[in-house]
């Protein structure tokens, strides 16, 4: 009987920092894409190369918000507000770019 308590505990430890880790890849992912969107918007001008990498990094964002809504939670938790505010501006800065036609994923 013991044994199985500890297993049942056990593995509920591993799940929640699983989750947490996934939690926090998705937060990483999502700052890394308002840094190099930043970066890409600063002379309004998105090269092919930038278009590339933020084509990559929208991916990724879309694939993990399409698993379970991750993204979506962690921008609408009070929690992450300044993450959420500086993820739409990212957003908008894209849309008054020239090459803003060449990211793919964008919907």
């Amino acid at each position: 009987m013991k044994i199985a308590y500890f297993f049942t505990i056990f593995s509920l430890t591993i799940l929640i920092i699983s989750s947490c880790n996934k939690k926090q890849d998705t937060e990483k992912i999502l700052e890394n894409f308002i840094s190099v969107v930043n970066t890409a918007t600063k002379d309004s001008t998105i090269s092919q190369s930038e278009a590339e990498e933020i084509s990559i990094l929208v991916n990724k964002i879309n694939s993990l918000d399409s698993k379970n809504n991750s993204v979506q939670k962690i921008l609408e938790d009070e929690e992450h507000k300044e993450l959420s505010e500086n993820m739409t501006t990212a957003m908008m800065s894209l849309f008054f770019c020239e090459g803003y036609e060449l990211i793919e994923g964008l919907e």
